[in-house]
């Protein structure tokens, strides 16, 4: 991957392996909501509804993984891939629905048996426990807010925010106005993103509109701006 971003002029000559590692994440978000836009373009232009799963594939691109029990998993904080997609095989045997409560509250119940769950002896396997679950659970790298909207929203879209006279606004990826966070989370996300708003995204997670939507919302990487 290095050389072939040296030979395309998206790495410098002088790249090593972390920037290249941090070039590959950079370049799973802005593929996410690039297909997010997309997303939103073809539901525009179709007159038939669109397969749920394509409302889902900005996630499993920004995480890498192929099911989207595995990307709720990887958004509650586990970074190894593998990892991710082994607790996942484990939460689908339960015939759970995949939803990110769902997979939350599956995480709370089985805490203690995580460590069984990723087999094996070798280093990597230890590593990954320790990275994992090493003294419980991480504090997980999200928090969860309400968003009052001024339209529809697809469960699984990305949002970006935006603060404007007190008020923090949403926007989807084509930085169309989708709604404002509730005045009692403001504070709250605005805390939570450290005082950089271009660092954070929303996830839609659905429900009522006359209640409020609920999102999750995660940390991008820490050095890049969206798109």
């Amino acid at each position: 991957i290095r050389e072939v971003g040296r030979a395309s002029g998206a790495l410098q000559d002088s790249s090593d392996v972390g920037a290249t590692v941090r070039y590959c994440s950079d370049l799973s978000t802005w593929l996410s909501w690039g297909f997010g836009a997309c997303y939103l373009v073809l539901e525009s232009m179709v007159v038939k509804a669109l397969s749920p799963t394509v409302g889902t594939l900005p996630l499993l691109v920004k995480y890498g993984v192929p099911s989207l029990s595995a990307a709720f998993i990887s958004l509650l904080g586990v970074s190894d891939r593998s990892a991710a997609q082994t607790l996942a095989e484990h939460f689908d045997s339960t015939g759970r629905p995949v939803s990110l409560s769902e997979i939350q509250a599956w995480v709370d119940d089985n805490e203690g048996s995580f460590d069984q769950m990723i087999t094996g002896s070798d280093l990597r396997t230890e590593l990954l426990r320790r990275q994992v679950f090493g003294g419980g659970v991480p504090p997980l790298p999200y928090m969860f807010a309400r968003l009052r909207a001024r339209g529809t929203i697809k469960t699984g879209q990305f949002l970006s925010f935006q603060r404007e006279n007190g008020s923090l606004l949403a926007r989807d990826e084509l930085n169309t106005l989708i709604g404002e966070v509730e005045v009692r989370d403001v504070e709250e996300v605005v805390r939570f993103s450290e005082g950089a708003l271009h660092e954070i995204a929303g996830v839609a997670m659905g429900g009522e509109e006359s209640e409020g939507i609920r999102l999750a919302v995660i940390r991008l990487s820490p050095d890049r701006d969206l798109p």
